[in-house]
């Protein structure tokens, strides 16, 4: 498994590592071999990605992908027109690739930014990047099986109302944690002008924002069986909420969404289409709530045309305050089993109504930063000593506060340093981090600008560093950080410095998380966390 990298300072006749990077993204693509990762170094590329003008090899399983990423937190445009195209209706197979951190932009001149085409492609996932400015669709796929759009932004495509955010017809298609906005058309299409049945059979669409589309609506689902619409907000579209019609549509689940200020229905259900749940919905200030010209819908425990209290409507927050209807009135979904932010349902004796469960968070001041907070460890090793970025897995742990702990240096020196410490959601880095807080730390060097906020500015230039100028402080070392709200983590990314030196790089360390309240702004006087983190 080697790792490539280009970079607009590069040449394409360098060895493509990370001291001497390629130039171009199509010379670090024919070095990619199955198993391979190419890093793309922030800038812009005039460039793009396509299996039917370039060789763009294919993984053999998840855990053996190619990937095909931007480098840490360095943002990376192909633009120009530049577009991801993988089109399988030939011999050309494409399967088990990453698309990871990546700006589509077509700046008003591109056809369609991102193109899954043909059953010999499957097995794709496109995420934590973003699409927009194509005069066509801004994704687009047909004729294929098991798609994942992850973290993905699609906004601003389109030049009528039949352009759209996304246009799809994919089986096992997984759309989770993306926003489709201010498209001409649908924010997303999930539809196949071929008129054959089930052509997305089984997909899910979760944890996602339909807006300011304007278009017929924010969604219209179509050609489908056993599909899965939950936990998203859909709100001020021009058109309807979410529609579904067409090619013998059926079992189409509607749960736990939030829909508000639509310019039509909320919910629009086509003759004949039968088998749609509808259940566990806000429904609030839409231009209509539930049209069912079938007749045939299942409706339970939607809160339809009551005010729903949320938090703060004028600003689009859609939490639910302690005093909504929404609270514990819902109906159990076991396909649901938490909400748009991650928190396990139920929090209370019941569901909500709606796409966020209500949590009560409790102050107390007899918890500490340094004494009595119940961490749970999550994760400990090793790092390989170099300067790459260094990434852990582990199953969904629902945190709001987590702590980075340093045990030992790569040379045994008692320093530690970060250039950037980021949590993964869905596999994908959680960005922006800009409400996140350093919470607490036990050490940061204030002479030299090493502050521990510098280990999550999203700048890999600069670094956190403990105290070595008037002290050295021993291990551990124990940095805390408040994510802001809960989050379903499944992973963490460690980047040492960036700026050629070792010191304080990371060797071995500990990994834990918390959901439990931390006073702010304090400062750590011990050297360890007890008694949980001496566990």
């Amino acid at each position: 498994m080697a790792t490539y990298f280009t970079s607009t300072t590069g040449n394409d006749n360098n060895s493509g590592n990370q001291s001497f990077p390629f130039l171009t993204i199509a010379r670090g693509l024919q070095s990619v071999v199955t198993g391979d990762t190419l890093y793309i170094r922030g800038g812009a590329y005039s460039e793009e990605i396509n299996n039917q003008t370039q060789v763009v090899a294919s993984g053999t399983s998840w855990s053996n992908p190619v990937t095909i990423s931007s480098f840490s937190t360095e943002i990376v445009t192909l633009n120009g027109g530049g577009r991801l195209n993988l089109n399988g209706y030939g011999s050309t197979i494409a399967q088990y690739i990453i698309f990871n951190g990546l700006i589509l932009d077509g700046q008003t001149t591109g056809d369609t930014g991102v193109f899954f085409g043909g059953p010999l492609v499957h097995h794709i996932r496109l995420q934590n990047s973003e699409v927009r400015n194509y005069f066509h669709q801004g994704i687009q796929g047909y004729d294929n099986t098991n798609i994942e759009l992850i973290n993905v932004k699609s906004h601003h495509n389109g030049i009528d109302r039949l352009k759209h955010g996304l246009y799809m017809a994919v089986q096992n298609l997984l759309i989770d944690g993306c926003e489709f906005y201010s498209n001409s058309g649908y924010g997303i299409q999930l539809y196949h002008q071929s008129g054959t049945n089930l052509e997305l059979n089984g997909g899910i669409v979760r944890n996602t924002r339909v807006y300011n589309n304007l278009g017929d609506g924010g969604v219209t689902i179509n050609n489908t069986s056993n599909f899965l619409f939950c936990n998203n907000l859909v709100y001020n579209n021009v058109g309807e909420g979410v529609g579904v019609c067409y090619n013998g549509v059926n079992s189409v689940r509607i749960f736990n969404n939030t829909f508000y200020g639509n310019g039509g229905n909320a919910i629009n259900i086509c003759a004949g289409v039968p088998g749609t749940s509808i259940q566990n919905n806000i429904i609030y200030n839409n231009s209509g709530a539930i049209n069912d010209v079938s007749g045939l819908s299942f409706q339970n425990k939607n809160l339809i045309n009551q005010n729903p209290f949320f938090v703060n409507q004028s600003s689009l927050d859609f939490h639910l305050t302690a005093t909504s209807q929404a609270v514990n009135a819902g109906a159990t979904l076991i396909e649901v089993t938490t909400d748009f932010d991650g928190t396990t349902r139920p929090q209370g004796s019941g569901y909500d109504i709606g796409a966020y469960e209500f949590v009560i968070f409790i102050p107390s001041l007899s918890i500490t930063c340094d004494d009595s907070l119940p961490w749970t460890l999550i994760s400990s090793g090793v790092f390989i000593n170099n300067s790459l970025l260094k990434t852990v897995n582990f199953s969904i742990k629902p945190a709001r506060w987590i702590c980075f702990r340093a045990i030992s240096e790569v040379n045994g020196n008692p320093w530690a340093s970060c250039a950037e410490l980021s949590v993964l959601v869905n596999g994908v880095s959680l960005l922006p981090k800009s409400s996140w807080t350093i919470w607490c730390f036990d050490s940061q060097e204030v002479g030299s600008g090493n502050l521990a906020s510098r280990c999550i500015d999203e700048d890999i230039n600069t670094f956190w560093h403990t105290q070595f100028i008037t002290g050295t402080p021993g291990y551990p070392h124990n940095l805390v950080i408040d994510l802001g709200r809960p989050y379903p983590l499944n992973g963490f990314t460690y980047l040492p410095r960036q700026d050629g030196g070792i010191n304080g790089t990371v060797a071995r360390y500990e990994f834990y998380i918390s959901d439990y309240f931390i006073p702010s702004g304090r400062v750590m006087q011990l050297s360890m966390m007890q008694p949980f983190l001496a566990m």
